[in-house]
């Protein structure tokens, strides 16, 4: 056993103790001050990454006549590189309309490959629905060398190696061919590796949206495979098409003979038509993967929604920070839409319920969420948080909203 010799606490110890706080002291004071860095590496990394906001430059707009849409190329204002994207993903882009302050998702129909220019590409298309303002603000009036906040990337919808198997069927409807787009990009340009199958719906031969990039995709690829699919039959047909609705029969005919995943991208009623098709066809237990949860914005609609609080009208009061906002709000649309309509910046990304971004503290009062619109964790309910994008007010509200991360 190994002997250990032990001294005897004396009073000169204590006296080393007690002044330890002052010798540290002394020794600072004493030492050359060296300049340290605000911005750590590491952080720096991180904010290319996953910056809170970008700010680009129109380059250039791109017109689709026939599709009756626009690609806007744009570039990152400083001239550095554009946050590098999972293809498939999307932005959030920062509009502020007459006194209203908003924000819509659009997803990017570029390759990740365009960001080492600094660049990305997003696609929209006229749309004639009463809530598609922003969309048609945005194709009136966007021009190029304006300036535009977006987001950093967001969004689930992108190959997993891990997830998905190698082979990939992804059944299209009409502008939900951006990001598969931006897929069959990344395939081509080496970022991504699987086989790519595309069914892709439209209503006419003129609505195909994005189609000589895919064909010239699918030329340059043998990994990228694309058919078409008419809903309007003309008497001038082509045999390139297929016609009609996409049936299981379609399905079968286009998808893979060994293992495969399902993309599903496209209107609410589409989804639902081909989810019911898949049910009834040899591929009714291949996984099925959407874009994001397509939220009820008319609630009215929902057998469990108060029929009597239909157009209603309700008080609404507002903390954001040390701001305190009131507003009126109607049962008919989200609670969000009433916010942004008042000019108040709040916080928002997917506009589905799903992200977490536009995330608020119900303080009092009652709002109705649909089933269908309800992402929250078990916590948020219990503590009473909800989501201002895909929930509605059923009274005079008190809620605390998040500061904004764009403006």
């Amino acid at each position: 056993m190994q002997k250990i010799k032990m001294s005897l606490f004396s009073p000169l110890d204590m006296l080393k103790f007690k002044n330890i706080k002052k010798n540290r002291d002394k020794k600072i004071k004493e030492s050359p001050s060296k300049e340290v860095s605000a911005v750590f590496p590491i952080n720096e990394n991180a904010l290319l990454l996953h910056p809170d906001k970008q700010v680009m430059i129109i380059e250039n707009i791109i017109l689709h006549k026939k599709a009756k849409a626009k690609s806007f190329v744009l570039k990152n204002k400083n001239n550095k590189r554009a946050t590098i994207f999972r293809a498939g993903q999307y932005i959030s882009v920062l509009l502020k309309i007459g006194d209203s302050i908003l924000t819509r998702p659009y997803s990017i129909s570029s390759s990740p490959k365009l960001t080492l220019e600094g660049k990305i590409i997003i696609t929209i298309k006229k749309n004639e629905c009463d809530d598609a303002f922003a969309s048609n603000y945005i194709l009136e009036n966007w021009k190029i060398n304006d300036e535009v906040i977006i987001s950093s990337p967001c969004g689930n919808l992108y190959y997993e190696n891990l997830r998905d198997s190698n082979n990939v069927l992804a059944i299209v409807g009409g502008s939900s061919i951006t990001p598969i787009l931006s897929m069959a990009y990344s395939i081509r340009d080496a970022y991504e590796d699987f086989n790519l199958n595309i069914i892709y719906g439209s209503n006419n031969e003129e609505d195909i949206l994005l189609k000589e990039n895919l064909d010239k995709l699918a030329s340059e690829c043998d990994k990228i495979k694309v058919k078409y699919v008419i809903q309007n039959k003309k008497d001038n047909t082509n045999d390139l098409y297929e016609y009609g609705f996409i049936t299981k029969e379609i399905i079968e005919k286009y998808a893979f003979d060994n293992t495969f995943s399902i993309y599903l991208l496209g209107p609410k009623e589409m989804q639902e038509y081909i989810k019911n098709e898949l049910k009834n066809s040899k591929y009714k237990n291949v996984k099925v993967r959407t874009e994001m949860n397509i939220a009820i914005t008319k609630p009215y609609i929902c057998d469990d929604f108060p029929k009597e609080l239909i157009d209603k009208t309700f008080n609404i009061t507002i903390h954001q920070g040390l701001d305190v906002y009131n507003i009126k709000a109607s049962t008919n649309e989200p609670l969000l839409c009433a916010i942004e309509r008042a000019g108040i910046n709040a916080p928002s990304s997917c506009r589905n319920g799903e992200c977490g971004f536009c995330k608020s503290k119900l303080i009092s009062g009652k709002i109705y969420t649909p089933k269908n619109n309800s992402k929250l964790r078990k916590a948020d309910i219990k503590f009473d948080y909800f989501h201002p994008c895909a929930s509605f007010p059923c009274s005079d509200l008190e809620i605390e909203i998040p500061n904004s991360y764009l403006y």
